[in-house]
């Protein structure tokens, strides 16, 4: 999200929370693209047959699995790719998207076809569509050796993350962490004054787009203190985790309600909008406020 010259860093977490998970797990991640079909094709089975399942973008339009889209509306979607058999030409797909959920075998050719779309704009789908899907694909090396968590080094991030994002580090920034949620409430009311109800409309539809990030984050937290808490044997940081995932969730609330905004009952969204924002930042303060308490004692 953006304020002027300014940014609203709502996900905190110093510049990027999986920079330091990747510190921790000795792993790094790269957004890769290609225009030709047979090179992604040739990478993403040399990552299988390595046992490395890859996270893909693909067109719905071109895979069975989704009966509404298939054939109908185009639209980009993120899913796993986690095996092939050539033999009888079958990719196998897992979605982990409500209300999807599923684990499927897809044509590879079809397959192929949904990476390389064009994905024109379709106006069904206006918020998924109009970018080519380019191949893209997450590039993840995983290292070599077994990474022994440093106790220490998990604490040090942990605290150093609750400072950004409690805006401790930055007290005049108004535009991050906590205090930008905050800002950014405030902010959606003054909305209400303008105008120009295209332009309102666009904000709300761009938030939907952008808030995934945020809610992206979240969900990234909730995890990672839940596997720490059974690796390092701490039961007190998977309340916090609990709390996070909740809050995450609302998180995917407040991002339906822009999308209904940008479609229809603008004005009388944004403050309900509003108020959903500043209890998503009440809660998140008490949360991360208990989790920095439990990593001081422990």
């Amino acid at each position: 999200m953006t304020k002027g010259k300014k940014g609203y860093h709502i996900s905190g977490y110093k510049q990027s929370l999986t920079e330091d998970l990747s510190k921790i797990y000795g792993i790094s991640c790269r957004i890769r693209t290609t225009t030709h079909a047979e090179e992604a094709w040739r990478t993403a089975k040399k990552s299988l047959d390595n046992n490395h399942p890859l996270l893909i973008s693909v067109d719905r339009y071109y895979l069975p699995p989704y009966p509404v889209s298939y054939q109908r509306v185009h639209g980009g979607h993120n899913i796993i790719l986690n095996g092939y058999d050539e033999k009888e030409s079958k990719s196998y797909i897992i979605d982990w998207w409500p209300p999807h959920f599923f684990k499927k075998a897809v044509d590879i050719e079809a397959l192929k076809q949904a990476r390389n779309s064009l994905n024109p704009k379709d106006p069904d789908n206006p918020l998924f569509s109009g970018f080519p899907i380019e191949n893209r694909w997450l590039d993840i090396e995983y290292p070599s050796y077994h990474i022994k968590l440093d106790e220490n080094l998990i604490k040090k991030i942990i605290l150093e993350n609750i400072e950004e994002m409690l805006g401790n580090n930055s007290k005049k920034n108004y535009f991050q962490g906590i205090k930008g949620i905050r800002t950014f409430a405030q902010d959606i009311l003054a909305w209400i004054t303008c105008s120009d109800e295209t332009s309102v409309a666009i904000r709300a539809e761009r938030a939907f787009l952008l808030l995934w990030s945020v809610q992206g984050q979240r969900i990234l937290h909730s995890e990672f203190l839940s596997n720490i808490s059974k690796r390092l044997g701490k039961p007190e940081l998977r309340k916090t985790s609990e709390e996070l995932a909740k809050i995450a969730q609302s998180w995917q609330v407040a991002r339906n309600m822009f999308f209904k905004a940008s479609i229809k009952e603008l004005k009388t969204m944004l403050p309900r909008i509003s108020t959903r924002l500043l209890n998503i930042a009440d809660r998140e303060e008490k949360a991360l406020i208990r989790l920095r308490d439990i990593i001081l004692s422990s």
